[in-house]
């Protein structure tokens, strides 16, 4: 009877359960629909104001998947035509981009509106799905299509984007699942600047047959074009999802989404919320967020920062108290190296060798290693690193002063070393994948980057590392988690400790779904590797009921 309990709780737990929520009632958009004369300059979106921008009333949902509130959720248009409505200024009428997934369902309509902007039929644009199977481009009243057809079939999640440059003479890349989809098409259209809403998943143009049926998720707006690697190494990665995901610009001061205006994941109730600049949409004839288990989701439950040893390419953490565990602590976090033989920093505070607080890294001889202050604790256990490969690895550390280091690999003791020197504090930031020279860049992926105010026991450290911060069951302890689902903010209760990749130009950091996302085209299949380090035992049915057992083993979960 256990067993088939078990076998139960695994299927719903991987094929999910369908559950609608409540939808929004129709609300009022702040300002008149304000239009102007045509204008040849390129008018950039900024980030609204922070007292102008809508505040959140995020509604728990249950799931055991990336987002906000543990679940990842998209647009559902309803069967009446619903879709979101945004007031913003976008206005890319030079180069730009939008990009998103898409699930029709229906073929009533024969050009419905993916995204939209403009009130009457000289729209700014509007990217269409038609229902032979393709996409077009509408700029003005000049309407271009896609020089492949039947790549956007019905009931399928497909990831489609376009991109233009070069108005008023406008020349559109269209791509479909992460790769140039035909050749460019020219288009002489007149974008109309305007005050006008953005819209998804319909227009409010009189167009006809204008309302798209179905699914789309992860929306994103760009304020600059994108290349085919661009799309395709992050179409399966939500970004900005969470409040104050982009405070300071933590996500766009990333080369890799610099130009990033508005992402729109649809995983939060009340609203669909911008996470970015602010510009927050509201839901319009019985449209709503909608959790479903269709078959094939595109985006994974779990993300992973991925730092390519470029200069730059690190997170910074603000200085904070938390990080002077000056008696006792420890750091855990799981690493993928995608190179070996190199000295390489999981994370680091401090600027100088001997004034660091500490540094948690992997040698160039493959082992495990910490610095406090000036003494270096590198294991000599059993335990070597392999490129391509998940690894769970946590340092302890106790009886400051007099400190006894502990070192674990994948849950198993691989080292002790006891030195007397005291660790040193400093208000130096917190960093994630760099040392305090330009020696010791991370190369590989990073996540679930923990501090603890104590030091774990063999028995914690088994507990809680399969466990997501987003699980809820993490002890408070746990002062500082950063566990990179859509944002980089920390997701424990202590306050100003958000990351960010706004440390110096470019800075290459971004956030991963999956390791092979960039070499995977078409529509999502199981040949995607995902990044299997934790799971969010906070979901109701728990996948993983009291009373599990756990191997320590190197096979992914």
């Amino acid at each position: 009877m256990k067993k088939i309990k078990v076998l139960l709780i695994l299927v719903m737990f991987l094929f999910g359960i369908t559950s609608v929520y409540a939808q929004l009632n129709d609300a009022t958009e702040s300002g008149p629909s304000v239009k102007s004369a045509n204008v040849q300059q390129e008018v950039h979106s900024v980030p609204l104001p922070m007292d102008q921008r809508v505040p959140r009333t995020n509604t728990p949902i249950q799931g055991d998947e990336y987002g906000s509130y543990n679940y990842n959720a998209m647009f559902s248009s309803g069967t009446t035509g619903g879709y979101v409505a945004a007031p913003m200024p976008y206005n890319e009428n030079f180069d730009g981009a939008i990009e998103c997934w898409v699930y029709p369902n229906a073929t009533t309509n024969s050009a419905p509106f993916i995204i939209a902007k403009g009130d009457a039929t000289a729209i700014s644009f509007g990217l269409l799905w038609i229902n032979t199977g393709s996409i077009g481009f509408r700029i003005g009243n000049s309407y271009t299509a896609c020089t492949v057809t039947g790549n956007v079939p019905l009931n399928q999640w497909t990831h489609v984007a376009a991109s233009w440059t070069g108005g008023p003479a406008f020349v559109i890349t269209f791509f479909v699942n992460g790769v140039a989809a035909g050749t460019t098409v020219n288009n002489s259209g007149v974008w109309t600047a305007n005050n006008d809403s953005l819209t998804i998943g319909s227009s409010r143009a009189g167009f006809g047959q204008k309302d798209f049926l179905g699914y789309i998720d992860e929306v994103r707006i760009w304020s600059g074009p994108r290349t085919a690697l661009e799309i395709a190494t992050n179409r399966f990665v939500g970004l900005g999802d969470g409040a104050n995901a982009n405070t300071g610009s933590a996500l766009t001061s990333s080369s890799s989404y610099s130009t990033l205006t508005s992402s729109y994941t649809f995983n939060s109730g009340g609203a669909a919320y911008d996470d970015i600049n602010g510009y927050t949409g509201f839901y319009r004839n019985g449209a709503g967020p909608v959790y479903t288990s269709l078959l094939a989701n595109p985006l994974p439950y779990n993300f992973a920062l991925k730092l390519a040893a470029g200069t730059n390419d690190y997170v910074t953490v603000p200085t904070n108290a938390i990080f002077n565990q000056t008696v006792d602590g420890s750091i855990d976090a799981w690493i993928k190296l995608s190179a070996v033989g190199l000295l390489q920093t999981i994370c680091s505070k401090g600027t100088t060798f001997a004034a660091h607080n500490y540094a948690f890294y992997v040698t160039s001889g493959n082992k495990i290693g910490l610095n406090i202050g000036a003494h270096n604790y590198m294991s000599t256990g059993p335990a070597v690193f392999v490129a391509d490969k998940w690894y769970h690895v946590v340092a302890t550390w106790t009886g400051g002063p007099n400190f006894t280091v502990k070192l674990y690999v994948n849950g198993v003791l691989d080292d002790t070393q006891t030195f007397n020197l005291a660790m040193p504090t400093n208000t130096d930031p917190f960093i994630i994948g760099k040392y305090y020279s330009a020696a010791g860049l991370f190369n590989g992926y990073i996540d679930e980057v923990r501090v603890w105010s104590i030091a774990l026991t063999p028995a914690q450290i088994t507990k809680y590392m399969f466990n997501s911060v987003r699980s809820g069951t993490l002890p408070t302890s746990c002062v500082g988690a950063w566990n990179f689902d859509g944002n980089l903010n920390n997701l424990t209760a202590t306050t100003g400790v958000n990351g960010s990749f706004n440390t110096a130009v470019p800075n290459n950091g971004r956030l991963s779904g999956y390791t092979n996302e960039a070499t995977i085209t078409g529509p999502p299949v199981n040949s995607l590797v995902a990044h299997t380090t934790v799971v969010n035992r906070f979901a109701t049915p728990n996948p993983f009921p009291d009373g599990f057992n756990m191997r320590l083993t190197n096979k992914a979960i």
